[in-house]
């Protein structure tokens, strides 16, 4: 679908606005097909619950305890109900006179899926400091028409409306956006955990200080070399220095956890080792390993994607990795593991099922790997919370049919099926297995 063609308007006949959260509430309830989803301003997290405990909780200020033990005796015994009870006072859900503490979000839709995304990955720009080879979303130059600063707040103003409080604000490289510290301070008053992803190569004295006032969940530090030669190689740019220098300053002024984050390709496969020791060296203490995907400037470099034995391989060796360094290696799964399992069902992964994509002009997609490969509609002309509804992308994600393989493997309640968007660039189709799936190679290659 072209560009134009996607701008038109949405229904809004759903959209209802509700009134601002309160400042002091910790916890915010969402109500959702399977209970309910609330969610901790504190740890920024989500905690999801079924619908007995959804019922409970809605009966806690309107019913004595005796009454509600009496009512629910069917169910659960009173030392169980208790025990529930008391877990939920420990973390502030409950108070100590037996009161839900929770700011219950109004007109939550309740459907097969989430009424809303738990995050949102937002493209700021698609400016940036490099011309890294593999970049999936061939950054380098700002695209024409990018989201205001204010239409940014209006859909930080939808998140919280919805209950939506995580946003990670990449790019491009977001530190070439003046505004910024703006955007992550008004998410701040929102209540909306952000975090960020840099290159670190463009930091300087005056971003260190205005980081220093807004909160920030935790900087990705993208970093694809080892060494000065194959980094460079990577970005073809001369940067790694700048890049060291940069998560040096970071480091050495801000409080927010600091993670790497590696793409692997037959180009830096051998480098695995040496990444480690380089983020002990930075006292970084998390790296995350991903596979590159032929998407974007990669999609030239379809040769240089790992094999299913060389994925496998790899993460095999990050395992005996991790038993000699205090660094923690964040690998994907292999098979696959949702994060929270029965958030939604079906068949495919958490994109448009959990969270989605934002590009830099304010196109919506399930994820950004998928970006220009699905029809695109614009937060400019429809709310968020109307796109989640009835955006057509979304909804192809939710509906998705799979495969007889997936569905009669013993990990599909967990797996899902794995990256969709590996499944259409490698296999063409949405509906087909990951090929770095084990289970899924192993069928393969009987079947030849």
């Amino acid at each position: 679908m072209n560009r134009e063609a996607s701008t038109r308007v949405i229904s809004r006949e759903n959209e209802i606005t509700s009134p601002s959260l309160p400042v002091n509430s910790r916890f915010i309830m969402r109500r959702e097909f399977f209970g309910a989803l609330i969610y901790d301003s504190e740890v920024c997290d989500y905690i999801p619950f079924d619908k007995e405990a959804e019922e409970i909780f809605l009966q806690l200020n309107t019913t004595p305890w005796d009454a509600l033990v009496e009512k629910w005796g069917n169910r659960f015994s009173p030392h169980y109900l208790s025990t529930f009870i008391k877990l939920c006072q420990n973390s502030g859900i409950v108070d100590s006179r037996y009161r839900f503490t929770p700011y219950i979000l109004p007109n939550t839709q309740k459907s097969g899926y989430l009424s809303a995304p738990i995050k949102i990955h937002l493209q700021l720009t698609k400016a940036c400091s490099l011309n890294c080879i593999y970049c999936f979303s061939n950054s380098g130059t700002p695209s024409v028409d990018e989201l205001t600063t204010e239409e940014i707040f209006k859909l930080i103003d939808d998140m919280s409306e919805i209950g939506c409080y995580y946003l990670s604000l990449g790019g491009g490289e977001p530190l070439l956006r003046e505004d910024l510290s703006s955007i992550i301070r008004y998410a701040n008053q929102k209540k909306i955990a952000v975090s960020l992803s840099t290159n670190a190569t463009v930091i300087t004295t005056k971003m260190i200080e205005e980081l220093k006032e807004v909160k920030l969940r935790k900087l990705k530090i993208s970093f694809p070399g080892a060494s000065q030669k194959s980094y460079d190689f990577l970005r073809n740019k001369n940067a790694y220095k700048r890049a060291i220098k940069g998560i040096a300053l970071l480091k050495e002024h801000l409080s927010t956890p600091i993670f790497l984050h590696s793409i692997i390709s037959k180009y830096n496969i051998s480098e695995l080792p040496s990444l480690v020791r380089l983020a002990e060296s930075l006292e970084v203490g998390t790296v995350r390993f991903d596979f590159m995907l032929p998407v974007g400037r990669a999609f030239f470099l379809r040769d240089a994607m790992l094999s299913p034995q060389e994925a496998l391989g790899i993460r095999r060796m990050a395992m005996k990795l991790q038993e000699h360094t205090s660094i923690r290696l964040l690998f994907p799964s292999i098979p696959f593991k949702t994060k929270r399992r029965g958030l939604y069902k079906g068949f495919g992964c958490i994109g448009g099922t959990e969270v989605c994509f934002i590009n830099s002009q304010g196109f919506l997609y399930p994820c950004g790997f998928l970006e220009g490969k699905l029809p695109a509609f614009n937060i400019k002309k429809n709310s968020i919370k109307t796109l989640w509804i009835e955006d057509p992308s979304l909804r192809l994600m939710r509906n998705l049919i799979g495969n007889l393989q997936c569905k009669e493997c013993e990990y599909l309640s967990t797996c899902r099926g794995g990256c969709r968007a590996r499944a259409l660039f490698t296999l063409s189709n949405l509906n087909l297995p990951d090929i770095y799936c084990p289970y899924y190679y192993k069928i393969s290659e009987v079947d030849r």
